[in-house]
């Protein structure tokens, strides 16, 4: 039974074991010939009510088949006319209903063995992981981590965004994606719309009420009219796959994560410097500028999805202006029955591949900096040596996550398919239960199923790879927010290179050991992580939005270990007669100063910057010259002509010759 999973893990979801399994060799049971009519293991028809075909011919040639008279042939894309739906098979996907005398296997070798259908894929379903998530309940006895230019109160105790060492005892400065300085560039964009695929918004919660993603005409409109003609009826704030209904719910009885989405939401763009709770990777200034969230609700209380909704969900967001989908949820790895390949996943997940492919096509690109729309998964929870799919496909950015100590949690994927790595919370980081060691961010009120009254919980704790994905879809939408604020233009491959390029060593971290915890069963279990499991495998490193904002611009960076002297020769910046220039002195703003830690002004030397770094932080120094002689023109003067470099410096706690770029 091919599973697919919700991947969060709180503490009372932890992995089961922290031994590391190898990757399933071929010939497992899911390998199956891919050139077959009927893909996927019988295995998946026990959790299969419908069957999903993909027809070669015409629709109305199968439906007056006399062995069809009893089955529904629906479109599982509402709007598959356009050119680029077609370029991606969409209008060819339809979804099989038939009696209930029938099992799933018979129809499926039914269909299968008709001419003009080309593929047929058993309709699973998606569980969700047992998963809690925890209230903040305002109990802190210290203030955590370094005061932001925003008054969102809980900033401090957001170890992810800014980590001053201090929220946990093993905590390391600097463990984090480096946001708050890369706030002073850019905050956010509304024309940036980031699609939430995961379980409803809380679309009336204090600090996500004035991000969300409107649709206008349905707002506007009438209740049970699709007033904007896109096949949607009420779809205000995002769409509920599972009901097909505008009705988006943020918790629901039986649901096993609730407030899940919510979560995900305020990591992404919980609105900033509004005097409430959190605050958001891309939340904005408190200007109603940060980006705005697309609710596209897969989840719903104890009810799963199957592929066909999570297919719907993705066009419905491409359609509908999202830029970057957050996703976080994925096939369990590890397994028998698991994909194990780029072309096992295309065959057997064909609906949601073409999905897939559809919202990335540069025709469907609904941000003007970025040609084309990205898309974000989770690796999964399994403490597998191997990252699930969809997160490992080629085309999707897998995250793998690291705890507050700047090491992989127990619990993350890591390994092939796993492209880069974020904050996803470790609440036995010290190896006891240390709950703002996990990721604080918002939740609905009245988790029991109402969410429309006042409720002073309205921010928790959760932990998972489903915490890591958001973190890098964040600092997406963040660089999508100031490209454009540039002017500037990449193509998809370009602006993800850029973001997989702007990481952090943690190789240097990943020798010896990490004692930590895990859940087996009822009771805890002491676990023991040999760290040289995860060397190079936990992709390109960790995020970090400044020196992708720095990719961006353009403006060179150069990293230095916090507290140790640095001298950079200036040859790259101002040319191969830098030592021989006259320097007309160096400019280094009070904020950026700050951000260093820098105790005496950097000077410049034979063509050398030397300066040294006592903090953690990033900023910009300005090196100003002369380009030709030792005295500026102008007026009654002949001389030279003043020009400038900008050099972005990036102090960490740990630092490899390359910088990070592994």
């Amino acid at each position: 039974m091919k599973i697919k999973h919700l991947l969060l893990v709180p503490f009372m979801a932890l992995c089961l074991s922290c031994v590391k399994e190898q990757t399933p060799v071929e010939g497992s049971q899911t390998k199956q010939d891919l050139n077959s009519k009927l893909v996927g293991s019988s295995l998946c028809a026990d959790d299969a009510s419908s069957v999903l075909v993909c027809i070669s011919g015409e629709i109305e040639q199968i439906q007056t088949k006399d062995e069809f008279s009893g089955f529904t042939f629906e479109p599982v894309f509402s709007n598959a006319s356009s050119d680029v739906a077609k370029r991606h098979n969409l209008h060819l996907w339809y979804k099989v209903s038939f009696d209930e005398s029938m099992s799933v296997k018979q129809a499926a070798e039914l269909l299968a063995g008709t001419t003009e259908i080309r593929k047929v894929q058993y309709n699973y379903t998606i569980e969700p992981v047992e998963a809690q998530m925890f209230p903040y309940e305002g109990a802190m006895t210290k203030s955590l981590g370094t005061p932001t230019q925003f008054n969102d109160p809980y900033f401090p105790e957001q170890w992810s965004l800014s980590n001053d060492g201090t929220i946990a005892a093993k905590a390391v400065a600097g463990a984090d994606i480096a946001v708050k300085d890369a706030w002073t560039l850019c905050a956010g964009s509304p024309d940036v719309v980031v699609a939430i695929i995961d379980s409803g918004i809380s679309y009336i919660h204090e600090d996500l009420k004035d991000c969300m993603w409107v649709n206008q005409l349905e707002k506007d409109g009438q209740m049970g009219v699709d007033d904007d003609g896109n096949g949607f009826v009420d779809d205000k704030y995002g769409y509920n796959f599972i009901k097909k209904s505008g009705n988006v719910t943020s918790t629901d009885i039986g649901e096993s994560a609730p407030g899940h989405g919510t979560h995900v939401a305020g990591i992404i763009g919980a609105a900033n410097n509004n005097g409430k709770g959190i605050s958001g990777i891309a939340g904005g200034t408190g200007n109603g500028d940060g980006v705005r969230l697309m609710s596209c609700q897969i989840f719903q209380g104890s009810i799963n999805p199957s592929v066909e909704t999570v297919a719907a969900a993705l066009t419905y967001a491409a359609d509908n202006g999202a830029c970057i989908a957050s996703c976080s949820f994925g096939s369990p790895a590890g397994k028998t029955y698991y994909y194990d390949s780029d072309n096992l996943y295309k065959a057997e997940a064909g609906v949601e591949y073409d999905a897939i492919q559809y919202f990335i096509d540069p025709e469907n690109a609904n941000c003007s900096a970025v040609e084309g729309n990205i898309i974000v998964f989770s690796t999964g929870n399994s403490g597998k040596n191997v990252a699930g799919y969809p997160g490992a496909l080629k085309e999707v950015i897998g995250v793998s996550a690291y705890g507050p100590d700047f090491l992989p949690t127990s619990f993350t994927n890591y390994g092939p398919g796993t492209n880069i790595s974020a904050p996803g919370g470790d609440y036995f980081v010290d190896g006891t239960k240390t709950l703002p060691a996990m990721i604080l961010s918002t939740i609905p009120n009245g988790l029991q199923g109402t969410y429309a009254h006042a409720d002073s919980k309205q921010y928790g704790y959760m932990q998972g790879t489903s915490q890591a994905c958001p973190h890098v879809s964040g600092v997406a939408a963040l660089g999508m927010s100031y490209a454009m604020k540039l002017g500037k233009k990449f193509s998809r491959e370009q602006f993800v290179s850029m973001l997989l390029g702007s990481t952090n060593d943690m190789n240097s971290r990943l020798t010896g050991t990490k004692q930590t915890m895990a859940i087996s069963g009822n009771n805890y279990v002491d676990c023991t992580l040999n760290l040289s499991d995860y060397y190079g495998q936990m992709g390109t490193g960790s995020v970090d939005a400044w020196k992708f904002l720095m990719q961006i611009e353009g403006t060179p960076s150069v990293q230095t270990k916090a507290g140790e002297a640095l001298e950079v020769a200036l040859e790259d910046y101002f040319g191969g007669h830098a030592a021989e220039l006259t320097y007309l002195g160096v400019e280094v703003t009070s904020t950026a100063k700050a951000s260093l830690g820098l105790e005496a002004d950097p000077v410049v030397e034979n063509g050398v910057l030397k300066f040294t770094c006592n903090k953690v932080g990033s900023g910009k120094i300005t090196v100003r010259a002369i380009a030709g002689g030792d005295k500026l023109g102008g007026g009654d003067s002949i001389g030279g002509m003043e020009y400038s470099r900008e050099i972005s410096i990036v102090s960490r706690p740990f630092t490899t010759k390359n910088g990070g770029w592994l």
